[in-house]
């Protein structure tokens, strides 16, 4: 996939424009784990005969990959924008979105090779960006929206070298 180095006036080097499934996911799977809870509350009271034990036991599973897409909310993002003090990179929050200011001199080797992963037939495509001091990494989805890694590890060799 080739991109293109495109930095608007604002300091974007790239926004999101899929970010509205991630969240539609996690609301998804937080309203289908509060469903099957209360369903598996309420059924033995509305439906004696009926099968409450399942529900109870589904709330749970749907509730852990509530929590697990939480994670992966948190390490999804939505902008990444070069300000003098360094990057800034915008996640998604549980309402609205959370910022992160990456110093310059802390981001070398940052960013790690575009990647593939299929999932039912369809191709997606992510780059990681390594946060300083933290175990799992920012991702940064390139399957609808270029960005140009290569392009920020010049920017962030040149920042670090020279900061403004």
């Amino acid at each position: 996939m080739a991109a293109v180095t495109v930095v608007t006036p604002e300091g974007s080097l790239y926004r999101n424009t899929r970010q509205g499934r991630v969240r539609a996911l996690q609301y998804g799977l937080w309203a289908a784990a509060l469903a099957f809870a209360l369903a598996a509350a309420a059924l033995p009271w509305i439906w004696p005969a009926g099968d409450a034990r399942a529900l109870a036991i589904l709330a749970p599973i749907l509730a852990l990959f509530a929590l697990a897409m939480e994670l992966y909310r948190r390490l999804y993002v939505t902008e990444i924008r070069a300000l003098p003090g360094g990057l800034l990179v915008e996640t998604l929050g549980f309402r609205g979105r959370r910022r992160h200011l990456l110093p310059w001199a802390a981001l070398h080797r940052a960013t790690a090779p575009e990647r593939r992963y299929s999932a039912r037939s369809a191709v997606s495509f992510a780059v990681t960006l390594r946060r300083p001091g933290r175990r799992l990494p920012f991702i940064i989805d390139t399957t609808r929206d270029a960005f140009d890694a290569a392009g920020l590890a010049k920017l962030v060799r040149r920042r670090a070298r020279r900061p403004d």
